[in-house]
């Protein structure tokens, strides 16, 4: 797993995406059951503090919009 820095804009839209995630009831270690990601890896990307993957980051993504559509 990479630990490289993020930039503060990507730091803004992870932050973000995972708020609206947990606004929507959606655990971290839900998340991480549901993308094959250890629960730790999952944290440190929910708070920012690991670079994730971006095939994880657009599967987020795509889950996120589908649950906005659903709600």
């Amino acid at each position: 797993m990479s630990k490289l820095k993020i930039s503060p804009e990507e730091f803004q839209e992870i932050i973000k995406m995972f708020l609206e995630l947990k606004q929507l009831g959606f655990s971290v270690s839900f998340l991480a059951r549901r993308f094959g990601v250890s629960q730790s890896a999952m944290w440190y990307y929910s708070q920012g503090q690991r670079k994730m993957p971006e095939e994880l980051k657009e599967k987020l993504k795509k889950f996120l919009d589908i649950q906005k559509k659903i709600k």
